[in-house]
């Protein structure tokens, strides 16, 4: 039996930074031009010398054009990517093999990559964090796809549950867990990405105590909203102004001072007071859309009865005053030459 000589290249796990022993790890390939790279070998060994094999592993192209500004096309260009599925792993992978071909080349290609952990059955999609995270404050998440839970791991190991998409920290956050859905399972893993906003807080921290504003006045009666107060804080924001209503835009504001409305606090009123403005005094009305509508309605009602009706009332007094014309005329005989013109 003649054996085959092939050449891999080797790639460092620890440098993927996986620290944990079971899960899954995926690989996508771009080539440029048609190249089928799933007939090549690609393994990986993990940290017992287990020589394991991908699970699945198929290809997808994609052809762009380049277009003139009439629309005429000029070239068009062929993309070729490798999706590679390594399957579940139960000690950590140490080097990943893939066969060195033509097309192959590190320089010329781009590999990504995307990791998941096993915990307690399920599977997690694990995103590495930037080292420009804060260490204490709060970091919010935006995900691809609805999410349903969502952890933090620090530098130090520590795991910190996040409430919905807000996590608040107790140091700096190195990794995001994210729970793999079904809906997840559908869809290809490389379209998936999170957007993170971070705050350190210490705006807040420093401000918290400081006084915002002063003689503060609200009343709700009879669907009539009244509220004023000082604004003292030397802040360069805008305030937002909660209201204990819910939030409706049939609120409409009866005051000369009107400002942007938000819903807030899960639906509560919310008043944008621009910053610059100090004395503050809104008055609002609540007006159902129904009402508007209805007077809108009872409006156009009555021009269309005064279109039709009118005319025929107008029509009704003419002919009664023509006919007691003719009868003026019968009991009048100087009046036989008088015709009256509607």
């Amino acid at each position: 039996v003649t054996g085959v000589l092939k050449t891999y290249y080797a790639f460092d796990a620890s440098k993927m930074n996986i620290n944990y022993a079971s899960g899954d790890v995926r690989f996508k390939i771009s080539f440029l031009g048609d190249v089928d790279y799933t007939d090549k070998s690609v393994f990986y060994i993990t940290s017992t010398g287990e020589i394991l094999n991908p699970q699945e592993f198929y290809r997808e192209t994609i052809t762009k054009e380049e277009k003139n500004e009439d629309g005429s096309k000029t070239s068009e260009t062929v993309y070729s990517f490798a999706y590679i599925k390594c399957g579940q792993f139960f000690n950590e992978p140490e080097t990943f093999y893939f066969e060195k071909t033509a097309d192959f080349d590190p320089e010329e290609i781009l590999i990504e990559y995307r990791l998941e952990c096993a915990i307690d059955g399920a599977s997690y999609l694990v995103l590495d964090l930037p080292t420009t995270m804060p260490e204490t404050g709060m970091i919010y998440i935006s995900f691809t796809v609805r999410t349903e839970e969502i952890f933090v791991e620090n530098t130090s190991g520590s795991i910190t549950d996040c409430v919905g998409s807000t996590c608040y920290l107790s140091g700096r956050p190195s990794r995001l867990f994210i729970y793999k859905t079904i809906d997840m399972y559908k869809g290809n893993p490389f379209d998936y990405y999170a957007r993170i906003c971070s705050d350190d807080m210490i705006f807040y921290a420093e401000n918290v105590d400081s006084s915002l504003s002063e003689n503060e006045q609200l009343t709700i009666e009879n669907g009539i909203l009244d509220f004023s107060y000082t604004r003292t804080s030397d802040t360069g924001y805008d305030q937002i102004v909660m209201i204990p209503i819910t939030y409706s835009e049939e609120w409409i504001f009866t005051s000369e001072q009107q400002y942007q409305t938000t819903s807030v606090s899960g639906g509560m009123l919310g008043i944008i007071i621009p910053a610059g403005i100090d004395e503050i005094h809104v008055t609002m009305k609540f007006v159902p859309n129904g009402i508007i509508t209805g007077g809108w309605v009872t409006l156009i009602s009555a021009g269309i009865y005064l279109a039709i009706f009118l005319p025929i009332q107008i029509l009704k007094v003419q002919k009664k005053r023509k006919a007691t014309l003719k009868l003026e005329a019968i009991d009048n005989e100087t009046t036989d030459d008088y015709h009256p013109s509607l």
